[in-house]
Parts: structure tokens; sequence; C-alpha cells
């Protein structure tokens, strides 16, 4: 659990927006700063508050490192997408429109951070492979970042990226700039090519790991729960730990502090507990369905 004893995990604080990056017509990188110039600290995500709508939660990519601004990147949810009959989705939709209507030098009132994060300290001295679908590359950069800024501390880091087109690849400076510099080795998938052709899925890139030692190789997967069971699948044959294996759980989450159970799995409360976690805590305390 993330800074319990921080008062703006119940009370929201203004942060300013510093810069505002077009990532594509739908998505949007803020860099933000608080006042008082204190950082984010350690989590997963914050919950952005809209007056008079509501709030969502929102990840954060930025590295947990940066001790004076934060970033969130946040894909603006239009009609007719997702059920509007469910006020969730409909306060969701309407929290990212008000998120993208702001301009620089506004402010976005933030609570947290909260959640547990991809152990990345725990982790030194093994292979590193982030297997990313989609906009799970906004929470997927944040290990990245962090992983980039110590990096002798590992060995092969691999970025396994995969999503529906090239026009999506959401931080290309980035990708490109890891890719050529060689600190991670960048594999990436794309459904349908830029020539209109057929492309394929993240799984297809799998294989890169091949060459690494089970037990000297950690995975995080994040990204949409419908890529969950394939990638499993894929990595089944190279015999990685369970304790190994990290999957970031995508659940309605409300409250965000455990108080409204919204994301309760039998025990177990995604927006506290989680919503990462490895492959064995899955097994163990029966969080199945969120895959």
């Amino acid at each position: 659990m993330s800074n319990c004893g921080n008062q703006y995990l119940h009370i929201p604080k203004p942060a300013k927006i510093l810069h505002i990056e077009e990532l594509t017509d739908r998505e949007k990188r803020f860099v933000l700063q608080f006042d008082d110039g204190i950082g984010i600290g350690h989590g997963e995500f914050v919950a952005v508050y809209a007056p008079g709508i509501g709030e969502a939660p929102i990840s954060l990519c930025s590295s947990p490192s940066d001790k004076k601004t934060f970033e969130i990147a946040v894909r603006r949810i239009d009609p007719p997408e997702g059920r509007h009959d469910d006020a969730y989705v409909h306060t969701f939709m309407n929290v990212t429109t008000y998120i993208h209507s702001k301009k620089v030098g506004e402010y976005l009132d933030i609570r947290g951070p909260f959640g547990r994060e991809f152990p990345v300290h725990e982790l030194k001295g093994k292979n590193i492979a982030v297997i990313v679908g989609g906009i799970g590359l906004f929470p997927g950069v944040r290990p990245l970042k962090e992983i980039a800024e110590n990096r002798e501390d590992f060995k092969r880091v691999f970025v396994l990226f995969g999503t529906r087109t090239p026009e999506e690849r959401y931080f290309p400076k980035l990708l490109d700039e890891w890719n050529k510099s060689e600190i991670f080795e960048v594999h990436e998938a794309y459904e349908r090519l830029a020539d209109g052709s057929k492309g394929g899925f993240v799984t297809g890139v799998v294989d890169a790991i091949e060459c690494c030692k089970p037990e000297e190789t950690a995975v995080y997967i994040v990204g949409p729960s419908v890529m969950f069971k394939p990638v499993m699948a894929s990595l089944a044959k190279y015999n990685i730990p369970d304790e190994n294996i990290y999957f970031s759980l995508e659940r309605q989450m409300r409250c965000c502090v455990g108080r409204c159970g919204h994301c309760r799995i039998n025990d177990s409360l995604v927006c506290v507990d989680g919503p990462v976690f490895s492959l064995k805590e899955i097994k163990d305390k029966r969080l199945w369905e969120a895959l």
C-alpha cells in the first residue's frame, strides 16, 4: 500500500498543468506539479476529481524518482463507446473529457497516489520483460523509466509492445530512444500495419525472451484483460516461476482506499492490495475472474 499516512488519499490536492503533449487525437500526456513542489511518491495511479462530475483512477507514467513533477496519460472516452447505462462508465467518460479540456497553467485536483507497483527494487539481477498491450503502455513506462535510471542493476530488459496500428505507439520518442540506445530490447507488434495489411499480436514477440533462464527472469504484463490469457499461454513453455510473473489487474475502482469494496475480489481489494499481483498471488487468492 502506498503512502497510507498521506492526507491526500482522501482530500484532493490541486496540481498545476505544466505541459500537455498530444499523443494521438484521443490521448494526451500531462506534466503536473503541486504548488508545494513535493512529488507524487510511489504508487500505481491517482484519482483525478472533476467538480460536479466525479472522479476516475488514472495511471501514473512518470518515474517514481521524480521529486518535483509527475505525469499522467489519459485517453478521452467518447460516445458511443462503453455502456452508458452504467453510472461508473458514464462518470469515467465525462471525467476524461473534463481532463482533456484543461489547458497549460490550469489545475487538476488529485488524490493519491494509490496502489502497489511492479516491484522493480526487488528484482535486481534479473532479466525483465514488460509485456504491454495498447494503453497499458501508460502505466508500463513507469517501471521502465525506473529501470532505465538503474540499468546496471538488471540483466537484459525487454519491452514487448502490441497495439492496433503504428499510429498508436503513444510514446514513439521514448520507444525509439530505448531501442536505438540499446538500453532496452524493444519488440513491437501491430494488428494492422501502416500499409493496411494484416500484422500480428503482442503474443508474437514473446519469444524474444526464449534465451533467458526462467529463474532469472521476471515478467510484467499490463494492458486490457483480454490479452492476459493469450500471453500466459505464450509464456507457459518458458517455465518462469509464478512468483516472477506479475499482472496489473483491471477493475472498476471508485474510492481507491479500500472502503467502498467495489473492486473486491474474494478477500482482496484491487485498489489497496494491487493492482499489481504476482501469478502466485492470483492463484493463492483465487483472483482468476480478473484475468
